[in-house]
């Protein structure tokens, strides 16, 4: 799959505001109530985000995370309009809640190529963004997160 390619290391980052691979959670997902549910706020998917296999070993500080969150609000919003409410919640519910791998979650949207195009230009601007406010280490251990965890 082209999407996501090597190139986009650190807006790997921000594809956690999509959900990034899995089991995305370490712990089992909580028992699903209804059939339809919302997508969550960007709140809960920060911190689901930092949950990820991506940030396995990555301690950030405090001030890393606030620089962070903007920068996530800002990528989530800008996916948010590339992808339709359906794909959301196909995503978020491949993902999240059952815990498929990444790629196949991004499968299952069904993207056109013209989305997978902006998708991957979110992504290239996000990690131009969040790589200055990592650590050498920390850019580092997410690369081989990347390699062991979302590699095709």
């Amino acid at each position: 799959m082209k999407f996501f390619g090597q190139p986009l290391v650190f807006g790997a980052i921000a594809s956690g505001l999509l959900g990034l691979s899995g089991p995305a959670i370490a712990q089992p997902p909580e028992p699903i109530v209804q059939k339809e549910t919302q997508p969550p706020d960007t709140q809960t998917l920060f911190a689901q985000a930092q949950r990820l296999p991506i940030f396995t070993g990555v301690d950030m500080t405090e001030q890393q995370l606030v620089v962070l969150r903007p920068i996530f609000e800002q990528t989530h919003a800008r996916i948010n309009r590339v992808l339709s409410p359906q794909q959301q919640q196909t995503f978020h519910q491949a993902l999240i809640e059952e815990g498929r791998p990444f790629s196949e979650s991004v499968d299952l949207m069904g993207l056109s190529s013209q989305q997978e195009a902006q998708l991957d230009n979110i992504l290239k601007m996000t990690g131009l963004q969040v790589a200055p406010i990592l650590t050498p280490e920390q850019r580092e251990r997410i690369q081989v997160n990347i390699d062991t965890h979302y590699s095709n």
